[in-house]
């Protein structure tokens, strides 16, 4: 120890302890020790540290701790140690540490309250019983804090709610092309039969529902395979009618309006249940037999022009209510109509009319025709009938602009063209289910509509379009 006394005021036990802080360091993971913090850890000039460090390691150490071993004694330790008064050499000896070590968590207890030290002593005060008013206090705050956390679990779980809504949106919905430009009809007054335009609807297909016979009391069977064989029957018979007319008139036009609600969608909680198909599922399949139909009338149909005006329903939208101003946004069948427009684009023979607006009109030998789904009519049933609201709804509707005759579905009943009420309201391809039943409905069997309009006598035809074997 001779190295240690000369020219130097420190003590064996001062050496003693800069080796022992170094080594605790190092053994934390600090390979270069700080030797000011070393200092101020055992009270010392950082001089006599640098100096210390820099001279042999005394021979009665123990050797130095291997780098992540080292660990600061617990929490409950230290409690237990504090109970007593002791000093840092002590409560270092108690725990089974480094002085610095001890040094440390003892000065992690300073800011607490608890910490008493008198003469190089240190101790925990015990904390005093709390009274009624504390515990009172406490429990006041506990319940604000509660409740303050219930409501942010409120909130966030909304926040994504709102999320996956919007991301459901983001998926299902994109603007593949800007609408199209509404078109006329021209009549070919040179024929000598004259020329009328056939204009046929499909809609309230719900081509992914299910109607099992027991729901309708055997009224009923609807089902994927049904919904493809009435499908099929309805391309093929809306063929058989136009041939049918063209012996008396040239038919060079077929207007088909596609007015929505061709697929259910998870509209009704219990068709998350019942469901067939999911609603992407249920698109693609719809798509899949218009794309058929369309290339089967545009094939054989002899056809000069197929218009194809579309009208978005209720079922097919991705929101809980209704949007206004960003329904066609919000709609998967929206969607499938520009996605649809997109595989005949450069069909010289199928053109579409995609509004983003609820209404979508056509200008047919110079009538105005307007198409819309009907899902705006405020219909609740009434033993008057569906006349009476739909004939007010069309005459709020002219205010804007006057159309010579509506067309639309949304309601399960076959009405025709008549000259006393000038509107078409479209059947089903589902029939008869148990929501229908429920509401006391008639039973009515799958129909779609199919109407001449003649270029110079109007509206000459209206028959149903059978679509059941």
């Amino acid at each position: 120890m001779s190295n240690y006394k000369v020219g130097v005021s420190l003590s064996p036990q001062k050496i003693k302890a800069i080796w022992a802080e170094h080594d605790r360091r190092v053994a934390a993971g600090d390979a270069k020790p700080s030797r000011s913090a070393i200092a101020r850890t055992i009270g010392v000039h950082r001089d006599s540290v640098c100096r210390y460090l820099r001279l042999p390691r005394p021979d009665d150490l123990p050797a130095p701790m291997v780098p992540g071993t080292f660990a600061l004694p617990s929490t409950d330790a230290l409690h237990n140690a504090l109970k007593t008064p002791r000093t840092l050499d002590e409560l270092a000896t108690v725990l089974g540490c480094t002085r610095g070590a001890a040094l440390d968590r003892v000065d992690e207890l300073r800011g607490g309250g608890q910490l008493r030290e008198d003469g190089g002593r240190y101790w925990l005060e015990s904390a005093p019983e709390p009274t009624v008013s504390d515990v009172v206090a406490t429990d006041r705050q506990r319940i604000r804090l509660e409740a303050r956390l219930r409501e942010t679990e409120l909130r966030y779980d909304e926040t994504l709610r709102q999320l996956e809504e919007s991301e459901a949106r983001f998926d299902h919905l994109i603007a593949i092309r800007a609408p199209i430009e509404p078109v006329r009809i021209e009549a070919d007054l040179s024929l000598s039969g004259g020329e009328a335009t056939a204009i046929v609807q499909a809609s309230d297909w719900h081509v992914e529902e299910v109607v099992e016979p027991s729901t309708v009391n055997g009224l009923n069977t609807y089902n994927l395979d049904v919904a493809k064989q009435r499908a099929d029957r309805y391309f093929r018979n809306v063929l058989k009618l136009v041939r049918k007319e063209r012996q008396d008139v040239a038919i060079k036009t077929l207007v088909w309006h596609l007015a929505g609600d061709l697929v259910s969608n998870y509209l009704h909680p219990e068709l998350e249940e019942s469901n067939a198909l999911s609603p992407t599922e249920a698109i693609r399949f719809a798509k899949q037999l218009i794309t058929a139909g369309l290339r089967l009338w545009r094939d054989d149909g002899e056809f000069e022009r197929i218009i194809v005006v579309t009208s978005y329903g209720n079922h097919g939208r991705t929101t809980h209510k209704p949007r206004y101003s960003t329904g066609h946004k919000n709609n998967l069948e929206w969607m499938m109509y520009h996605d649809l427009a997109t595989i005949f684009d450069s069909d010289s023979v199928i053109e579409f009319q995609i509004s983003d607006s609820y209404f979508n009109y056509l200008d047919v030998y110079g009538r105005t025709l307007r198409f819309h789904h009907g899902d705006a009519i405020k219909y609740g049933g009434g033993v008057g009938g569906l006349t009476i609201p739909l004939i007010k709804a069309i005459h709020r509707a002219n205010q804007s602009r006057r159309a010579d005759a509506d067309f639309v579905g949304h309601f399960h009943q076959l009405m025709p063209f008549s000259r006393s009420h000038r509107f078409v309201v479209n059947g089903s391809l589902i029939g008869y289910n148990a929501y229908a039943l429920r509401i006391g409905a008639s039973p009515e069997e799958a129909l779609q509509s199919f109407h001449l309009l003649d270029a110079q006598r109007g509206f000459t035809i209206a028959a149903p379009i059978v679509v059941e074997g």
